[in-house]
This record gives C-alpha cells, structure tokens and sequence, in this order.
C-alpha cells in the first residue's frame, strides 16, 4: 500500500476502520470476564446451596406429616435431617 500527497491510499487491500485489540487490551478484557465468570459460579452455589437447603426441609416436613408410623430407615434419615438443620 502506497500513500499518495493527498493522503488517499492505493493498492490492492481494502483498509478497514476497526483494527483488532492490542495484546493488553485482550488480557485486560480476559481478566474482566474471569472475575464476572467467579461471581457468578459464587452466585450459582449460593443459589444450589439454599435450593438443597429447602429440599432437605421439605422431605423433613413430609416426614412429620405422615400418619403412619416410620420405617427405621425414614426414622434415622429424619433424626438426621433434623440434626443437620439445628446444627
């Protein structure tokens, strides 16, 4: 490509105004986007977290509520619902 006086550009290739970001430009924006992906992986266990919590209390909930007497094994997962949530 050759520049004339006037300033126009001659030659075979077209030129185009946006030009690809420079190599710190690039880490800059990588970085940004890694700190947004880790808040919102943080979010999601949050959100899982209390998701399980809630499923946990509602097992809990059927478990009391059943008019028939418990099997051993509904009695120790109950016990065991019930201590995880106290403590």
């Amino acid at each position: 490509m050759r520049k004339t006086v006037g300033g126009d550009v001659q030659g075979d290739e077209e030129v185009t105004g946006a030009r690809p970001p420079g190599i710190k430009a690039a880490k800059a924006a990588k970085k940004k986007k890694g700190v947004q992906e880790e808040s919102n992986q943080t979010e999601l266990r949050t959100v899982l977290k209390m998701k399980d919590k809630l499923n946990k209390q509602k097992l809990l909930e059927k478990f009391i509520e059943k008019p028939d007497p418990l099997s051993e094994m509904e009695m120790s997962l109950k016990l065991k619902l019930i201590s995880e949530m106290l403590g």
